[in-house]
């Protein structure tokens, strides 16, 4: 905000819309500082976020029988494209593990009518603008392209590297398409985030077909990227123009600085604007991370079993990389006050150490399964003792720098061990 200097608060909370009364009550965020209406503007910082409390009428409760109908139309619509996902998927396994079963004739003839008129639905609804069932409107038709995918190359075929090349270069069509005919510019910018990520798996795949990798190669690689592009996916959502977080006119005095054209000054802020890159961004975030968890779960056992001792390189590699992606996902859920994010990337880390468990059970002996499951259970027992006093307010910043360096290191050892985990060391010394 462009203010003169002097203002006091209530002319600025006047200025922009909001009332206050008797009963208001504002604090600064750094330091929770009261602010008063009668103080000047230089009681602000920058950077600083004001919370205003206000007792006002409660909200008017909708009736339960207006309420109801809604969400039943709601749940039946959302509820009838993730059926049609989860058929996409269900036909996608089917044909890939009975290669037998591959569609002829008329089936074959019915199954392209089902995905046209599914994508044909999509693109509609897409159009219209309508976003409670976005989501699962352009993943239903999704899984069944995947299903097309499997059918055109099919594993028996090809090798499972192209069957999931053609598979996500279908789906990357799709959704960049449909980003292109969206009508809202979180829908828009949901679906290019699912094209992007399904880019770069088919790219992976793509290159693994063209040197002939094996496909836990390519699944170690994906594993192992995974935490690399949660890592680096908050820095690239915010789309602003370049140079827009820098002081031109304090660097540019520096002997060595690199001379830019400076941008434009930003003198007013345009709230529809602003909310509009909000909703793009927090869509991008939300989908770039769902996706990306499914795909290091999708990839994980192929990526980490069997362990085979003999090969002793690849199963440290595969040891290493389960516990620096656990690592990485558990304290990465700290940044997130989404919810749904959060537990995403905890469900993942539980689910690739589940597979990891079952990788250790076939390398144990029985009398070492019975020693590991005690060490087990007491490290079980001391993590519930300590979440006691966690859970009632104690904090300590030491540990949270700990836990960020921790989570920095493993992110940059993810993609080396994925390598490792890989085998891309026997198969650098084959070439």
């Amino acid at each position: 905000m462009v203010l003169p200097a002097g203002y006091t608060v209530g002319e600025v909370l006047a200025a922009i819309g909001v009332r206050t009364g008797p009963q208001t009550r504002m604090f600064r965020e750094r330091g929770v500082v009261p602010i008063e209406t009668t103080h000047g503007i230089e009681a602000f910082r920058d950077g600083d976020v004001v919370t205003l409390i206000a007792e006002g009428a409660p909200a008017a409760v909708p009736r339960k029988r207006d309420r109801r109908r809604t969400d039943g139309a709601r749940t039946e619509n959302v509820a009838a494209w993730w059926a049609m996902g989860a058929v996409g998927i269900v036909l996608s396994v089917f044909l890939a593990f009975a290669p037998g079963a591959t569609l002829t004739g008329w089936p074959l003839v019915i199954g392209c009518v089902i995905v046209v008129a599914a994508v044909a639905a999509a693109v509609v609804l897409t159009r219209r603008g309508h976003t409670r069932a976005i989501g699962a409107a352009s993943l239903g038709p999704a899984a069944l392209l995947g299903g097309a995918g499997v059918v055109l190359s099919p594993p028996s075929s090809f090798s499972i590297a192209v069957t999931i090349a053609t598979v996500c270069a279908l789906i990357a069509v799709y959704s960049f398409g449909l980003a292109t005919l969206a009508k809202l510019p979180g829908d828009r910018a949901q679906l290019g985030a699912i094209g992007a990520v399904v880019t770069g798996v088919g790219v992976v795949h793509i290159v693994a077909a063209m040197l002939g990798l094996p496909e836990a190669t390519a699944a170690a690689f994906c594993v192992g990227a995974a935490p690399l592009v949660l890592r680096a996916l908050p820095a690239m959502l915010i789309d602003v123009p370049a140079g827009m977080f820098i002081d031109f006119e304090r660097h540019q005095q520096v002997r060595w600085a690199v001379r830019e054209q400076m941008p434009e000054p930003v003198l007013r802020v345009d709230g529809a604007r602003v909310g509009n890159l909000l909703r793009r961004s927090r869509a991008r975030m939300q989908t770039v991370t769902i996706a990306v968890c499914v795909s290091a779960a999708v990839f994980a056992p192929i990526a980490l079993l069997p362990l085979d001792p003999e090969s002793l390189t690849e199963m440290i590699g595969r040891l290493c990389l389960a516990g620096l992606v656990v690592v990485v996902l558990a304290l990465s859920a700290r940044r997130h006050g989404a919810t749904v994010i959060a537990w995403t990337l905890r469900a993942t880390a539980v689910f690739v150490l589940v597979v990891l468990a079952i990788g250790l059970l076939g390398v144990f002996t029985p009398q070492t399964r019975m020693f590991v499951t005690i060490g087990l259970l007491v490290v079980a027992v001391l993590i519930a003792a300590g979440s006691v006093p966690v859970a009632r307010g104690l904090r300590s910043l030491y540990w949270s720098r700990f836990g960020d360096i921790s989570e920095a290191i493993a992110v940059a050892l993810c993609l080396p061990a994925g390598l490792v985990a890989g085998g891309m060391i026997d198969i650098i010394r084959g070439w």
